[in-house]
């Protein structure tokens, strides 16, 4: 079963936080920023990302720094920044900006790998859809088989649907597989951001722009 989190002020503490009832192998965290402030966190048993929705941030993973990661204001202002943390990694994010709004996404993992950087022109682009079936979608690939080498079972996105009346779904997702000779589990998180265009109060209707921050992490096991 699912759950919806209705929007509220996290005050920067994790929406998602580690061994959650609902989604144990997934973490999420949305924390805002203003000029020097910075957030530290430390988890032991999930890889992240940290990925700028909005913003510039220097972002330290374990000592190694990673300077000026973020170029945009906003997320319908071009493509996504993010930096890869290992498991138990402590991340220190410092916003360089006058504010930044950092999403960070993890997925449980059990060996440690090395940080990297993805800038924006390294992310995974792919549309597919169309309009006259309300499946029109952009998806920019943060995590993805371009750096399937890098990281471990977390995959993250932002997703845009495309034109009017685009179909969205709230719900976490879980789904387990029985694939011989192994056992599929996936978990799903998906925050919504959400920009209104125009309401027609009188037919009771909206025409909106999203987008999708999706990250999923995957464990197979015998």
């Amino acid at each position: 079963m699912g759950k919806h989190i209705p929007a509220y002020d996290n005050k920067n503490e994790a929406i998602i936080d580690v061994n959650d009832d609902t989604t144990p192998l997934i973490y999420f965290n949305q924390v805002f920023l203003q000029k020097g402030e910075s957030h530290q966190y430390q988890l032991d048993d999930y890889e992240t990302a940290i990925v700028l929705a909005g913003g510039t941030c220097t972002i330290t993973v374990d000592g190694k720094s990673f300077e000026n990661v973020g170029v945009r204001k906003h997320v319908w202002d071009g493509d996504p920044a993010a930096v890869y943390a290992p498991v138990n990694a402590v991340v220190k994010v410092t916003c360089t900006s006058e504010n930044a709004d950092v999403m960070v996404a993890g997925g449980r993992y059990e060996e440690t790998l090395e940080p990297f950087e993805v800038k924006p022109e390294e992310t995974d682009k792919i549309q597919y859809g169309s309009d006259d079936t309300k499946t029109h979608r952009k998806i920019k690939h943060i995590l993805g088989q371009k750096n399937a080498n890098q990281r471990g079972r977390l995959l993250v996105s932002e997703l845009f649907t495309v034109g009017a009346g685009g179909w969205s779904g709230f719900p976490t997702i879980n789904t387990i597989q029985n694939v011989e000779p192994m056992r599929l589990v996936m978990r799903k998180c998906t925050n919504f951001v959400l920009t209104l265009i125009k309401v027609l109060v009188r037919n009771s209707c909206m025409s909106t722009k999203t987008i999708l921050y999706s990250f999923i992490t995957l464990r197979t096991a015998a």
